[in-house]
C-alpha cells in the first residue's frame, strides 16, 4: 500500500506525487487486515441426540461477502464432547478495538464452555473481565473485543488521537482509574472498505468495552450513549442521519437520573471537549471536528471556543483498488500543511 505525504500547495503537491510515483520512493505499508482468532464452543452431551451451535458476524473477507459465520455440532450418543469452531480454515477475523457478539445455542450440553483464542500480542476481552475462556449453560451470547498489548492511548481524559491514512481507528481518552491504569478510549473504528459509509456517521460504529466496575457505561438498543469514568463523563448526540457529537463533561458538571424511565443523565454548562463527527458530501468523506473550551465555571453557558481544529479523511475506488486522502488536525481558518494518501491494490482482492 504506497503511502505519499503530500505538502502543499497543489503545485509542489503535484511535483512530490510525480516525482514519488516515477522513483518509487513511496513507502509500503500492510492493508488493514483484522487479526485471526480462534472462536470454539464445546460441551458434553448430557442427552442425546444433541446440538451444539455457535454463530457471529466479523470481519469479511471482501465487501461482496458477508462475515457471518455459523458452526453447527452435532451428536446421537450421550456422554460425547462436541466441539464447534467458527471458520472454514479454524480462524475468524476481526478489528482489533471493535466490539463482537458471539452466540452459543447448546439446550442438551454440559460443561459448556466458550473460548477465544487471541494471537501473541493481543489479550481478549469477554464480557468486561480480561480472559479468554467463559462457561456457559444452555445458550450464551457473549460480547468480547480483542485489544493489542501495549496500545498507545489518546492521552488526557478527553483528548482524541488522529487516525491512520489506511482506515478509520480514532479514538477518545477516558483517562485513568483509581490505580493508575488506562480507563481505556471510546473508538471509532471501521475498516472503510464498504462502499456505504452510512454507519459511520453514526453512534453504531462507536465500541469501549470496560473491564472495570469504576467505569459506567449507558448503552440503550446496544448503541453507546453515555460512558461515566472517573475523570470524564461523554455524552454522545445525534444530530441528523449523518452526524453526531461526541460531548467531554467534567464529572461535577453531570446530573444523575434527571431523564424519567431512563439510565440517561443531564449535564450543567457546557463541555471542554467536543467532537462533531459528520459525512462531507455524500460520499465516503469524514469530518471530525473538535472544539475545545476553557470550562472555568461548570455552570456557565456562555464560556468561548479556545480551539477548533479539524481532520479529514476520504476514500475513493473500489475494492481493492482503493485511495485514501487523509488531513490531520488542522487549525480551522488554517491551511493543511501537508496531506497524506494512501493507495491500495491487493491482488487477490480478499483479506484472507
Amino acid at each position: 500500500m504506497p503511502t505519499l505525504h503530500r505538502h502543499l500547495p497543489a503545485f509542489g503537491r503535484a511535483l512530490l506525487a510525480a516525482l514519488f510515483a516515477s522513483a518509487g520512493f513511496a513507502q509500503l505499508e500492510n492493508p488493514p487486515v483484522g487479526v485471526a482468532v480462534k472462536i470454539y464452543a464445546k460441551g458434553d452431551v448430557s442427552s442425546a441426540p444433541s446440538d451444539l451451535s455457535i454463530s457471529g458476524t466479523f470481519l469479511p473477507a471482501s465487501p461482496a461477502v458477508s462475515g457471518y459465520e455459523e458452526r453447527i455440532a452435532s451428536a446421537t450418543t450421550s456422554g460425547a464432547t462436541l466441539v464447534a469452531m467458527l471458520g472454514s480454515q479454524g480462524y475468524v477475523r476481526v478489528e482489533p478495538g471493535k466490539s463482537y457478539t458471539v452466540a452459543v445455542n447448546a439446550p442438551a450440553i454440559a460443561n459448556g464452555e466458550l473460548n477465544i483464542v487471541a494471537p501473541a500480542g493481543y489479550r481478549v476481552i469477554l464480557d468486561h473481565l480480561v480472559r479468554s475462556r467463559e462457561t456457559f449453560s444452555g445458550t450464551l451470547n457473549a460480547v468480547f473485543e480483542v485489544q493489542a498489548l501495549g496500545a498507545r492511548h489518546a492521552g488526557l481524559a478527553g483528548m482524541a488521537s488522529s487516525t491512520p491514512a489506511g482506515e478509520i481507528e480514532w479514538r477518545v481518552s477516558l483517562g485513568s482509574l483509581r490505580n493508575g491504569a488506562s480507563a481505556g478510549d471510546l473508538a471509532l473504528i471501521d475498516n472503510g472498505i464498504n462502499p456505504d459509509w452510512a454507519p459511520i456517521f453514526t453512534p453504531a460504529r462507536l465500541f469501549y468495552e470496560s473491564t472495570s466496575d469504576e467505569v459506567w457505561v449507558y448503552r440503550p438498543n446496544n448503541t453507546i450513549r453515555q460512558i461515566r469514568a472517573n475523570q470524564v463523563v461523554i455524552d454522545v448526540v445525534t444530530l441528523s442521519a449523518t452526524s453526531y457529537e461526541i460531548r467531554c463533561y467534567h464529572p461535577a458538571q453531570e446530573r444523575t437520573s434527571q431523564v424519567a424511565n431512563s439510565d440517561e443523565s443531564t449535564f450543567v454548562g457546557q463541555a471542554y471537549a467536543t467532537y462533531r463527527i459528520e459525512q462531507v458530501g455524500s460520499g465516503r468523506s469524514l469530518r471530525i471536528i473538535k472544539e475545545i473550551r476553557h470550562v472555568t465555571d461548570f455552570l456557565a453557558t456562555n464560556q468561548p471556543v479556545a480551539r477548533r481544529e479539524l481532520l479529514s479523511l476520504s476514500c475513493t475506488g473500489t475494492w481493492p483498488a482503493l485511495t485514501w486522502t487523509k488531513t490531520d488536525w488542522t487549525l480551522d481558518g488554517q491551511a493543511a500543511l501537508t496531506e497524506t494518501v494512501v493507495e491500495s491494490a491487493a491482488a487477490s482482492g480478499t483479506l484472507d
